[in-house]
């Protein structure tokens, strides 16, 4: 019994907003209800990480169910940025692997709050 990748229906994140904090690094996602399309705004004191110039950025993304309530979730931004979170929906738990143009590799986890749900 495999995985259905394309059921975005699953994905407990759509239509919701989400808090993945880093520490004083710290983002707002904001996932659309369509299961594809996420803003995501840079708060915190570093906010400059791979948001664009008015901190904030609406992507493209891909949602992989792994096991009951984590999910591996990707996708590129339009500066060539590359992120790869696993989101850990029981725990509250964002583990983060981001990549920039420039090369620069950054491992991050931190909590992953609800902020609200639909």
């Amino acid at each position: 019994m495999g995985l259905n990748t394309n059921d975005a229906a699953a994905f407990p994140a759509r239509g919701r907003s989400y808090e993945a904090k880093f520490g004083d690094l710290a983002f707002r996602l904001d996932f659309d209800a369509d299961g594809k399309r996420m803003t995501f705004s840079a708060i915190g004191a570093k906010a400059s990480v791979s948001a664009n110039e008015s901190g904030s950025q609406t992507i493209s993304y891909t949602a992989v169910p792994i096991r009951p309530d984590v999910f591996l979730v990707y996708w590129q931004e339009a500066g060539g940025t590359t992120v790869t979170h696993v989101e850990d929906f029981g725990r509250n738990r964002v583990y983060s692997n981001i990549t920039t143009p420039e090369g620069t590799f950054l491992n991050l986890a931190g909590d992953f709050t609800p902020i609200s749900t639909p």
